[in-house]
Parts: structure tokens; sequence; C-alpha cells
């Protein structure tokens, strides 16, 4: 009876709730394999990882790269900051039976690889497994369920890693420390890892192709932006006049020879067909204008002059002056990212290369800005100083142009170029 009593509720006391349920990751490195919940290839110049460096030397295959293990006391270590990308969780509800991680490893010594989880409240789950061949690159993998925390069995449904930690140790009663690399981290629902593994390389080669880095290629794009601007151009393809950009400089005459400049660099890159028009200050002249007050009152009616033949990209190249002046310049060219968008036209928005050295620091400080809009709202962002650079590190003037303006021209159409290479792919 006393048992009963006291679980009946007082009078006005809600009954408790029931925990949610909970929704496994719906979060994929590739939307067309539901299988591969992550892959790290290390290709992409930015990593999650920590405890170690990227490496492209040996044993590292020409032209790849791997992740070399931070060598200290005892092990070899690397780790994985999974809680970094946002909506990753696992296990979260899927049967730990039916997830496996694989690494590809390289070693110079004999050891042990240990394969450790740590959940959000910080418990660990660990498996031990023998590196099976010294000096060469061996495919391991661990199914989660066998990872364990003592005795007890790795935590399904309330369990999300946070970490996973690689460790190489000696084996017993050794004491050199095996120096390690490891390449192609991943986690799949499939017990065929190593199939997983050969669509997960193919999948992300097709990502390397379209991805491209601010600093590394001249200009930012990503899966994410591709999609968008995919999605983008076919709601407007009725209305959308292909290969026609205009152009806005900041100033009326750097607005024509912007246009120019972009035109010469558009048969180097094979598209002799495009056509460019500067923008125009909407008189019967037709007078090229420019500056980011031009940019906000007159970027629609350049837009929309021909309903029926709006242009597909909208160069927008504000100067060094004007971003680092007063009047928040990131916010004028985000409501032209938008204006343009709502059209159907797609902004190319050119960072301006710093007209001083000093002044290098504050234009970083305007990219990143400028990077984080665009970055939200799903369009690349050009590099207007960016120059490729040879094997010895030299600037190819030949192939980067002799001044800014032809460097942003450049730069401009390489990126048009890539958009609609891009989003013409399956």
């Amino acid at each position: 009876m006393a048992f009963i009593v006291a679980g009946v509720l007082r009078a006005g006391e809600a009954a408790p709730e029931k925990p949610a349920a909970l929704q496994p990751s719906t979060w994929r490195p590739y939307k067309e394999m539901q299988d591969v919940l992550y892959f790290e290839s290390f290709e992409h110049g930015t990593t999650v990882a920590e405890k170690g460096k990227l490496v492209s030397e040996e044993p590292v295959a020409p032209g790849g790269h791997a992740w070399k293990l931070e060598t200290g006391a005892g092990e070899s270590l690397m780790l994985l900051h999974l809680s970094q990308i946002m909506d990753l969780k696992v296990p979260h509800g899927m049967p730990t039976a039916q997830l496996f991680v694989q690494i590809n490893i390289y070693a110079e010594e004999p050891g042990v690889i240990q394969f450790k989880a740590v959940t959000q409240k910080n418990e660990q789950y660990a498996k031990d497994i023998v590196i099976p061949k010294i000096k060469t690159w061996n495919v391991v993998s661990v199914k989660v369920s066998e990872l364990k925390n003592g005795n007890k069995a790795a935590a399904e449904a309330e369990n999300v890693w946070k970490e996973l930690e690689i460790h190489v140790k000696p084996p017993p009663k050794k004491k050199e420390v095996p120096k390690a690399w490891v390449d192609d981290v991943l986690i799949t629902t499939t017990s065929n890892a190593t199939e997983a593994h050969g669509r997960a390389v193919a999948a992300d080669k097709k990502r390397l192709d379209i991805e491209k880095q601010f600093e590394r290629d001249g200009f930012s794009y990503s899966m994410a932006v591709n999609e968008n601007l995919k999605t983008l151009a076919k709601g407007f393809k009725s209305r959308i006049k292909q290969k026609r950009a205009i152009v806005m400089g900041p100033t009326p005459e750097m607005t024509a020879a912007l246009k120019d400049q972009i035109k010469i660099a558009a048969p180097k890159l094979k598209e002799s067909t495009f056509t460019f028009d500067p923008f125009d200050d909407a008189g019967e002249g037709e007078k090229p204008v420019g500056g980011l007050g031009d940019m906000r009152t007159l970027l629609f009616y350049n837009l929309q002059r021909d309903p029926l033949k709006v242009p597909e990209f909208v160069v927008l190249a504000p100067s060094a002056d004007e971003a680092l002046g007063p009047g928040r310049p990131p916010e004028v060219l985000r409501t032209a990212i938008l204006r343009s968008l709502e059209c159907g036209t797609i902004p190319i928005v050119c960072v301006p290369s710093p007209s001083k050295p000093e002044d290098k620091e504050k234009i970083d400080g305007f990219a990143k800005t400028v990077d984080a809009i665009c970055h939200q709202l799903g369009v690349p962002l050009v590099n207007g100083g960016f120059a490729p650079r040879n094997a010895k590190g030299e600037v190819e003037v030949v192939k980067a142009g002799a001044n800014p303006m032809e460097r942003t021209a450049l730069m401009a159409m390489t990126a048009m170029k890539h958009v609609r290479d891009s989003i013409a792919k399956d």
C-alpha cells in the first residue's frame, strides 16, 4: 500500500514529461550516400583533427595528404573533434552493432592501435587492435559495439560522441613509440566498410573538384553554395540571359575598366561567348556608375531593366578605401547579394587587395566578415588580391596579371566559369 500511495500525484502536480525520443543523426557528408556518416580524407585544407599535423611527404601517396600523429610520452596520438560538426550525432539512437569506424594507418614500428570514443558526458569507450603490418598502409576497422568502458558495453541511445581518438602504443614489453600516419577516417552503417570507403573516396573527389578555398584557389566555393545556386538557376531559368554579366566597380571609370578586363580574361578561360555590361545610371546616356552608394540605389534597376533578360551574374567589386570606409560596407554588400538573388542573378563579390601594406590586416578582417555573409547566403567570394604561384613560391605574373584589377578580373571570370560548370554537373 505504501508503494501505491507514493506513486500518486499530489493535487496540482503536473505529470512528469517523458524524455524526447532520440532521432538518429540525419547529417551526411554526401547526400547520395546515406550509409556514410563521416569521412575525413585530409584533402580539404580544413579539418577537425588535432594532436599532430597535416603532411604530404612520404609515406603519403604523391599529391595526397594524411595526418601524422603527435608522438609523445608512451604513445602517438590524434583526435577528431566530432562535436565541431554541428549536425553530426553518433551513435545517438543508432544501434552500435550496426556502426563501424575504419581508418587507413601506416606505422614504422610494431604497435597497438586504440580506438577511443569520448562522449559528451566524458565517458570513454575503447578497443585495442594490433597493427597488422608495419611500413605499409593498413585498413583497420572496428564495430562500435565492441568499444568498451571497462567491462561495460558502449551505450547506445543516449550516447553522443564529442571526440574520436586514435592512439598508437608500443606492444607489451617494448618502449619505442611507433611513428604513425592516419588517412581516410570513415564512420559508416554498413558492415562492408571497405566498399563504403571506395564510394566515399569517389564522392570526395567530386567534392574536391567543386570546392574552392579563398586563400588557396582565389575564391571560395562549397558544396552547400553549389546546391543553393543550382536551385536558384533552376527556379529562374526562363528569365535569365545565360552568359551575361553586369559589372560594378568603385568608380565609373573603374567600372568600365573592370568590365573590359573581364572581357579580356574570358577567352583565356575558353569563355568567348560571354557578354559584359557596366552598371549604368538609368539616364538617357546610360553612363557607367560606380561605388557602394550607386550599388545600393541602382542595383535593382540594372538587374531588372529587361525582365526577360536578367543577367546570369553580377560582379560587385568595391575598392579598398570603400571596404575600410564608414557606413558598414559589409552590410551594403549583404543587401546587394540579397537583391541579386531575389532577381535570380548570381552575385560574384570581390574582396579588394589592400592599397597600402599597413591595411592588410584590416582588409583581412573585412574579408572575414564578408566571407561569413557569403557563406550564410550561399554565394561565392573572390579574392581580388590572389596571385597564382609556381613551385618555387614565385608569383606567376603571366597567369595572375600585372596589377590588382587584372587579377580581380581574372578571378571573377574564373569564379563565373566554375559556377556554371559546377551547377551543370549531376
